[in-house]
């Protein structure tokens, strides 16, 4: 049996935005805003800024691996592809970068693997349940 959802989420979170005395969104993909604003059920009133990125165009390197599936049931098979394009990538060019994993289980078999095989690249990463304040300093 197959179900297909597709939730329109205006009418669970009108009346939370309308009980708020404010609300702040933000995304790099909330575009086109009128589409977004009555998708999330704001009022037609609702201020909206686009702020222009902080980094230069040359900045932007985007890679794309079609060889490393990250779906839920491929990921146990993705680790070592994985950790092993993130390394060439700092190997390439060392620097600072973010890498966003859809859940703590994925992020800390990734982290765990990453540090076994490359302990000389320092990791930073965010732990489940960290406190706001760590969070806020991390």
């Amino acid at each position: 049996m197959l179900g297909l959802r597709n939730l329109i989420p205006a009418d669970f979170l009108t009346a939370r935005f309308n009980a708020a005395h404010a609300v702040v969104l933000f995304s790099a993909t909330l575009n086109p805003a009128h589409y977004y604003r009555d998708l999330l059920g704001l009022p037609t009133t609702t201020a909206w800024r686009e702020v222009a990125s902080p980094f230069a165009a040359r900045q932007l390197e985007v890679r794309i691996h079609r060889d490393i599936s990250t779906r839920f049931r491929d990921r146990d098979a993705s680790i070592e592809p994985l950790v092993a394009a993130m390394a060439q990538q700092y190997q390439r060019r060392p620097g600072h970068y973010l890498a966003f994993f859809s859940s703590f289980a994925y992020l800390e078999a990734a982290l765990a693997r990453f540090r076994e095989a490359h302990p000389d690249v320092p990791v930073f990463s965010q732990t489940r349940g960290m406190p706001e304040a760590q969070r806020d300093a991390f």
